[in-house]
């Protein structure tokens, strides 16, 4: 029997997989943007609902890696002349409300008979310290070679007042855009986020590398709203995920521990 809710979306989604009423089609490392350009992913996506019947919801997860990898990428990467913050954020804040619109209005025009659903981007657990290590393993930044111009500048806006005000700006888009075509919109960084703006300890991975929020914990989150409730979203669904996060939390520790051990000798 096939699953009554139906996911497609970046890896930040891919939390959803281990709830029984969910399929999740996992598309890593692509971007909203691409969709928009109605790329090979978004034929794949057509394909697979054409496939599907008695679809209850279908949902859309894309965005994260635009916002939390695409804007290093688009200034940092690439040759540019934008060498202030406001110069920045005017030229993203442009692209953003083009893609956004552009990724929306193409979900609209998807014809099923399930109810859509545009999930909100997730905030970024990743420490300002080392969001540099992280970009380096994602897309290959390598901050040692930006100049000294560039480094204040990408310091600066990883200032948790600058990524949470890039989240808001490109959650309130996703809204409004989802508003214009008739589309149920979902965000929750609201019980995600700490009075702070950071992200709750709970959701933190021990690997600090790591850009996902931990699924067990966001999904205890998620399983207190009515909406998800009636999906299987569960409080008794997401206890019973207790004992694999709790065995995935030990064998996380043994491995940074192994990696000490191998640094110190």
């Amino acid at each position: 029997m096939e699953k009554p809710n139906v996911v497609f979306g970046d890896s930040l989604i891919f939390f959803l997989r281990l709830i029984p009423t969910f399929k999740v089609f996992k598309y890593a490392g692509k971007t909203l943007k691409g969709f928009g350009k109605k790329n090979e992913i978004y034929k794949d996506i057509l394909k697979n609902i054409k496939n599907r019947k008695n679809m209850e919801y279908v949902f859309f997860g894309f965005g994260g890696v635009d916002l939390h990898l695409s804007f290093y990428y688009d200034f940092f990467i690439k040759k540019n002349n934008f060498n202030s913050i406001s110069s920045i954020e005017k030229e993203w804040k442009k692209n953003i409300n083009m893609n956004i619109e552009q990724y929306v209005k193409n979900i609209s025009e998807i014809k099923t008979d399930a109810k859509k659903v545009v999930l909100g981007v997730f905030p970024s657990p990743l420490k300002k310290k080392i969001i540099h290590h992280s970009l380096y393993f994602y897309i290959q930044l390598d901050y040692n070679s930006l100049d000294d111009k560039k480094k204040k500048l990408f310091d600066k806006l990883n200032e948790t007042k600058y990524r949470i005000a890039r989240l808001n700006y490109f959650n309130k888009i996703l809204k409004r855009n989802c508003e214009k075509y008739g589309i149920i919109f979902k965000n929750h960084n609201n019980l995600i986020l700490n009075k702070d703006k950071k992200v709750k300890k709970e959701l933190v991975d021990l690997a600090e590398y790591n850009i996902h929020l931990l699924h067990e914990p966001l999904l205890k989150i998620l399983s207190k709203l009515p909406f998800y409730k009636k999906l299987g979203i569960t409080k008794e669904v997401v206890d019973k995920l207790d004992k694999i996060f709790k065995q995935y939390l030990e064998d996380k520790k043994k491995e940074i521990e192994k990696r000490k051990k191998k640094k110190n000798y």
